[in-house]
């Protein structure tokens, strides 16, 4: 279940875009696209970032861009 206001709009599995539904489980290593109101981004780091050597999805995203 998540928290009311994040939305995940689609993932990443095996190089296939997906959009989920109510059935879908989450997999070790997908990437997913979670949408949030800018004041719930705690919330979202909380159930969805998990720090690596590299730091995350989101330090990898800061480093591209």
């Amino acid at each position: 279940e998540l928290p009311e206001g994040l939305l995940i709009s689609s993932f990443v599995r095996g190089g296939d875009v997906l959009v989920p539904n109510g059935d879908t489980v989450l997999q070790v290593d997908d990437r997913i696209i979670v949408f949030c109101r800018h004041e719930q981004i705690d919330i979202m780091k909380q159930h969805f970032y998990k720090p690596t050597k590299r730091g995350g999805i989101l330090s990898e995203l800061r480093n591209r861009f």
